[in-house]
């Protein structure tokens, strides 16, 4: 969700967040082995660079501030094996006023741990690697 607040010296700000919540089939073993602090939430400009970045509260809540009214993604950063859904959102300010911009940012932007993903390979005798999971 996020919040627009006004009376800023340099202008509005938009604030947006959510949650980096535990998909219902893992919650059972994996809610309390998850250190939500790990995450950072990356707030990335057009040309994939990051503007603002944020970690995770004990929660797995999270807010980011925005100050201009441009397009973005919102993307977590994680331990390369941890797997989430969606992989990152679009937010589409450019060019819109105030007001659409406040609407266009009041979804909540949260991310789903949908498990951990495995690379391995199997190798034969003479090392010629035979299979990659």
């Amino acid at each position: 969700r996020c919040v627009q607040e006004t009376g800023r010296v340099h202008g509005e700000e938009i604030v947006c967040g959510g949650f980096v919540e535990i998909s219902s089939s893992s919650a059972d073993t994996q809610e309390k082995a998850i250190d939500y602090s790990q995450f950072e939430i990356l707030l990335l400009n057009e040309e994939n660079k990051v503007v603002e970045k944020t970690v995770c509260s004990s929660n797995g809540f999270y807010l980011l501030p925005i100050y201009d009214r441009k397009n973005y993604v919102i993307r977590i950063y994680s331990p390369s094996n941890f797997q989430f859904e969606p992989e990152y959102y679009n937010l589409k300010l450019a060019g819109k006023s105030a007001e659409e911009a406040k609407a266009a940012s009041e979804s909540a932007y949260n991310f789903k741990f949908v498990g951990f993903s495995i690379r391995e390979q199997v190798k034969s005798v003479d090392g010629l690697s035979l299979i990659h999971i």
